[in-house]
């Protein structure tokens, strides 16, 4: 059974933009001496950018019982280890201090997880895998040809295995860094290598969906031509807490990774609430963060989940914490999933091929929401993965996280091909809904100029922030709307909702 989205309605994404960033290099402050491994939580303290100076924080942290981890000044966010208690509250009373929050709520100390068996020199593919550049996904994105070159994206996940045959030569290990364990930059290998058995095969499988070489076997990216950069974020347990997913953004932007795709939500929160003291400050860490990166021309892409949840109608958490004791809470529109519904990211939900009529529909499992999503892009597709026990190194995977390295390798095209007219290909297909009328408003407000295209089936009007579509399909009828358009000197990419 595949779920529709917004009454069986599902919507696939293909783009082409010009876009031009310029990112400063300077180097990340150092890190500080590390809280030994005693009962502690990593906690967030929010300044306003600029100031006080380290030394001020340093002390003042010190004096509050806890350990200075790492400082980003620039938007006035520092990390630290403290154990529970009155540390908090003795850092609020500072005049400079705007919050401060734990990050998780497990005490358990981070450390790096036993490394995967590389792929290196398995050549062997399953007969199921689709061969080079012909899986539905490559085609349904139009990414057929070479594109990326010159670029780097980083892969802000769990490892990548630098021995696959399809990623060896793709990954560059000068930018790679583990920033898992307490949110403080690790540039070992063995800080950013996977973890071993399937667990540990998620990063691997990502890369290979953006930047797979074009060779003539095994799998191919979406942006073959491109560079990965590896930046592990999560921990022995698999946990990506808030620290590690602020390393791995400002470690992009301080060394102008310019496209970084993040197949994950931040933990433990499935939901992080602005209204919540133990989340608030995290959030708010967060949210600098990202629209730091924004700012300074990194493209944030992120997965929004595979619960099969409404998004923009939740009202009830039942996972969270998940390095804890999980409780029902109540959620409200306060509350938003870290990355994917952060301001300054794309968010990517997930299209399937159905098997039947071979329409592009929305996949089963995949969250969705009207303002909750930006693009849907394929998210059940062979990748490389680290070798498993049975020897292979290829998996078929279903997933958002499989979806959002898609339109990663589509930003790497365009970085590489930066082309100056657009084409802006929306594939709709109606999945077994009632009656089949569906209205598509598409946000086009990131476009310099956008000509009103004539739909093959129903009316588009131009609105005050783009083109609204309204159209009727009958069951398994799929239609196509190309936009012509002209893009500007930013990262272009439409906003779409379906109803």
């Amino acid at each position: 059974m595949i779920r529709p989205l917004s009454r069986g309605i599902g919507v696939a994404l293909a783009v082409g933009v010009a876009l031009a960033l310029a990112i400063p290099s300077s180097p990340l402050p150092a890190a500080a001496e590390v809280a030994p491994d005693t009962p502690a939580l990593n906690w967030v303290v929010n300044t306003a950018p600029g100031g006080p100076s380290e030394e001020t924080l340093r002390a003042a942290i010190a004096d509050a019982g806890g350990t200075f981890l790492i400082s980003y000044p620039e938007i006035g966010v520092t990390v630290v280890r403290a154990p529970e208690g009155g540390f908090a509250a003795q850092l609020r009373d500072l005049p400079w201090v705007q919050s401060v929050g734990p990050t998780r709520t497990s005490t358990t100390p981070d450390r790096l997880p036993d490394p995967a068996e590389s792929a290196a020199g398995v050549t062997e593919e399953p007969e199921a895998m689709p061969a080079e550049g012909t899986a539905w996904d490559t085609v349904a994105v139009g990414a057929t040809t070479p594109g990326g070159a010159g670029v780097v994206v980083g892969v802000a996940d769990n490892g990548i295995d630098a021995g696959h045959p399809d990623l060896a030569d793709r990954i560059d290990p000068a930018l790679s860094v583990g920033c898992g364990i307490k949110g403080v930059p690790d540039t070992r290998p063995a800080a950013w290598a996977p973890e071993a058995g399937l667990s540990g095969a998620h990063g691997t499988h990502v890369a290979g969906s953006i930047a797979g070489a074009a060779d003539g076997a095994g799998i191919r990216g979406i942006a073959p031509d491109a560079r990965v950069a590896a930046i592990k974020v999560d921990n022995q347990t698999g946990h990506i807490y808030p620290e590690a997913s602020i390393c791995a953004t400002m470690w992009a932007v301080r060394h102008d990774i310019p496209v970084v795709n993040h197949s994950y939500y931040v933990d433990p929160w499935y939901v992080w609430c602005a209204g919540d003291e133990t989340q608030s400050a995290a959030l708010e860490a967060l949210r600098r963060t990202y629209a730091y990166a924004h700012e300074q021309g990194v493209v944030s892409v992120a997965a929004v989940g595979n619960e099969a949840q409404d998004l923009a109608t939740m009202t009830t958490d039942v996972v969270s914490p998940n390095d804890g004791a999980p409780e029902p809470r109540p959620v409200d529109s306060s509350c938003l999933k870290a990355l994917a519904g952060l301001p300054d990211v794309i968010s990517v939900a997930a299209a399937d091929q159905d098997e039947t009529s071979g329409a592009v529909v929305m996949a089963r499992f995949s969250n969705y929401g009207a303002g909750t999503v930006t693009v849907t892009a394929p998210g059940v597709v062979w990748s490389a993965v680290t070798r498993q026990d049975d020897g292979s190194i290829y998996a078929l995977f279903p997933g958002t996280s499989m979806a959002s390295p898609h339109v990663a390798g589509l930003a790497a095209r365009l970085l590489a091909a930066d082309p100056q007219d657009t084409l802006i290909v929306l594939d709709l297909a109606n999945a077994g809904a009632v009656g089949g009328r569906a209205v598509v408003d598409i946000d086009l407000t990131a476009f310099a100029d956008v000509e009103v295209p004539v739909p093959p089936v129903g009316e588009v009007e131009r609105t005050a922030r783009g083109l609204r579509w309204t159209l009727t399909l009958d069951s398994a009828q799929k239609a196509q709307l190309q936009i012509p358009a002209t893009s500007g000197d930013d990262p272009a990419f439409p906003v779409v909702a379906v109803r």
